[in-house]
């Protein structure tokens, strides 16, 4: 077997344990310092930590850095911690891909286009600056999984019934499918810098609660540290061969 068809056999397992983590609402403390996180976030750092131990005496192609902590209204509560876990812990693998000459395709978001809003977005800016050359800052936007996103996500919180409010913001969500189809994408190309990781076409959050039958809840103005639209530029990853191949209106 070869190695680029066994790392898409290790991502989509990880996904697929995360997800069931997630999808049964296991939730692990962090330590003192740290905020606590979700299933699938503390999978994924525990399995960068492993993966580090691991790392310091082998040889790889590429390597494939997913963890962080990502809801941003806990990062405007708790912005140490977001610190620590997205910069600090990142900094040991970049400086091994870097030390190495390894290429290492790393999760960023569409959040640094306005890094300045929020800690999360500052988190994932910095990242971007001290990646190695070699690497790819893989710039998701709204990812989104029937009865597997993170039950603070809106999306999350349409399918549950659990949402209070709604925003007029518009987002370009993308399946987690179309996700790890752009990963497996980017793994065997010589791409480097940053690439945006979206749909290229944004769906209001309104229209989305009305498919969803949840569009009579009222609608907050204020929405602090978070952009009006999001909305990707996909033209860098459909000349590799990408595009995407789910719509949210569909899947509701």
């Amino acid at each position: 077997m070869k190695r680029l068809d066994i790392a898409r056999i290790i991502i989509v397992c990880l996904i697929s344990v995360g997800s069931f983590l997630l999808a049964q609402g296991v939730t692990f403390p962090g330590e003192p310092s740290q905020a606590p996180i979700g299933g699938l976030g503390w999978l994924a750092v525990l399995g960068g930590a492993l993966a580090y131990k691991k790392l310091r005496n082998k040889k790889y192609d590429v390597v494939i850095h997913l963890a962080a902590n990502a809801a941003i209204r806990e990062a405007l509560e708790n912005p140490d911690a977001f610190w620590e876990n997205n910069v600090v812990k990142s900094k040991p693998i970049f400086d091994y891909c870097r030390d190495n000459d390894i290429r290492c395709l790393y999760a960023s978001s569409a959040s640094v286009y306005e890094w300045w809003m929020n800690p999360y977005a500052i988190s994932k800016k910095v990242n971007e600056i001290q990646a190695p050359p070699n690497s790819v800052g893989m710039r998701f936007f709204n990812v989104y999984a029937e009865k597997v996103s993170r039950p603070d996500m809106l999306y999350r919180m349409l399918e549950d019934k659990t949402a209070t409010y709604l925003t007029r913001h518009k987002r370009d969500w993308i399946h987690v499918d179309d996700v790890v189809f752009a990963i497996a994408t980017l793994i065997p190309t010589t791409y480097t810098g940053v690439i945006d990781v979206g749909t290229g076409n944004p769906v209001a959050v309104l229209d989305l609660a009305m498919k969803m039958g949840m569009g009579h809840l009222p609608i907050k103005e204020d929405t602090p540290g978070e952009r009006d639209i999001t909305c990707a530029d996909t033209t860098e990853l459909r000349k590799l061969g990408w595009m995407p191949t789910i719509n949210i209106l569909d899947t509701v």
